[in-house]
């Protein structure tokens, strides 16, 4: 298979849903509890850390993703426990398959990447005793090439 990039229009859908009031830092919060305090239509303080081998072009790009995640969380008020992880993934699958009604540029295995990128790291996370994948990118494309299941399986 091609090795999967991002659309244009899912980094702009991504922008736009980010939001313009956060910023990156490497020392963001991390636990529900302190996340859950930030305004969800206010200023908001992501991750900046493993954000080089990110599906989305840039590591700016994938800080504005984790602002929509993180937003997302806040907004439908769900934690960082598996459930409201499980539930803020397929929202952010679903914004992207609404959206592609009015953008027609946007693919479906834009949504599949969210898909692999949410759910799939969450699956990943649980196969590997707590650890997230170190290289994202590599990841997300094994999804694609192999499926999930296979997927979680391998080391990354």
């Amino acid at each position: 298979m091609r090795e999967y990039q991002a659309s244009h229009a899912l980094i702009a859908l991504i922008h736009r849903l980010a939001g313009t009031d956060w910023h990156a830092v490497p020392d963001a919060p991390g636990d529900w509890d302190t996340v859950r305090q930030q305004d969800p239509n206010g200023h908001i303080v992501v991750s900046s850390e493993y954000s080089d081998s990110s599906i989305y072009g840039s590591p700016e790009n994938n800080h504005a993703f984790r602002a929509w995640h993180d937003r997302t969380h806040l907004r439908l008020d769900r934690g960082f426990d598996d459930e409201g992880e499980y539930y803020v993934g397929n929202a952010q699958v679903n914004a992207v398959h609404r959206a592609r009604h009015d953008d027609t540029s946007l693919r479906n295995e834009d949504a599949m990447a969210i898909y692999y990128d949410t759910i799939g790291q969450i699956e990943y996370r649980n196969t590997h005793y707590g650890a997230f994948p170190t290289n994202q990118r590599a990841f997300v494309q094994s999804c694609f090439d192999i499926g999930l299941a296979e997927s979680i399986k391998l080391a990354f």
